[in-house]
């Protein structure tokens, strides 16, 4: 797992590097998107350094969580139109083994690309934003709920290989979650990307966080996982049975 691992990051590193200026633009693109909205925010709203920080993060987390969940769709999608899908059955490591090894290599590039856009953002918007460790902690339990919905995205990729259509329609579903206003209904409070865009904010101006709230979005968190890789599996079975694993 972790020669598989390593040599899918090298692999991601040599395709970045082969397009840094690609890279640079995509990087730049999410900025100037980014500067777009914090000049409307900052016209529309009075702002103090706790409502900008919760502006900066809500964004980073629209970022990463889209990078995140479209990931494993498009994994699959880009095998799948390469042709190679198939020999994963063939290779002597498990199917799950080079999936996730592939997820995770592209999602610590993804991170690093995050990590670099919210440093231009804080030093061109001359900000500051805290994260304790109850910030990290509910970061690294979303991404649970995260690959789960990415689990999801990989199925329809698998079955349709049009995961390309779903991510317009995701990534403003995703902003328009992300910006609701704090909600106590249970119904709002189990949707992963939600809790924690909630749990973030509410960490970042210093309010405390419940042993039950933690306790509630990791059930969630969890469960969320478990039903994006069952779906997953019954796409995956269900492709291989028609023998349509690497077609349109």
């Amino acid at each position: 797992m972790i020669e598989l691992l390593k040599a899918n990051f090298i692999k991601e590193m040599h395709l970045i590097l082969n397009r840094k200026i690609g890279m640079a633009f995509t990087i730049l693109n999410s900025f100037l998107l980014f500067f777009a909205l914090y000049t409307l925010f900052n016209n529309i709203v009075e702002t103090d350094s706790n409502s900008r920080a919760i502006f900066i993060v809500s964004y980073a987390l629209w970022y990463f969580s889209l990078a995140i969940i479209t990931e494993p769709g498009w994994v699959i999608l880009n095998e799948s139109t390469r042709g190679t899908i198939e020999q994963w059955w063939l290779s002597p490591y498990s199917f799950w083994i080079i999936l996730f090894s592939k997820i995770i290599a592209d999602n610590i590039v993804n991170s690093a690309r995050t990590v670099l856009l919210v440093i231009l953002i804080l030093i061109t918007t001359n900000s500051s934003v805290e994260l304790g460790l109850n910030s990290l902690a509910v970061l690294l339990i979303s991404l649970l709920g995260m690959y789960g919905i990415g689990f999801v995205m990989a199925g329809v990729a698998l079955v349709y290989k049009r995961v390309q259509d779903i991510i317009p329609i995701l990534q403003y579903l995703l902003l328009a979650v992300i910006s609701l206003p704090p909600n106590d209904s249970f119904y709002a409070i189990i949707m992963p990307i939600y809790s924690t865009t909630i749990l973030l904010k509410r960490s970042i101006v210093g309010n405390s966080i419940f042993i039950s709230e933690y306790l509630l979005f990791v059930i969630t968190s969890i469960l969320t996982f478990c039903m994006g890789v069952l779906f997953f599996i019954i796409c995956e079975t269900n492709v291989r049975k028609r023998g349509t694993l690497g077609k349109g």
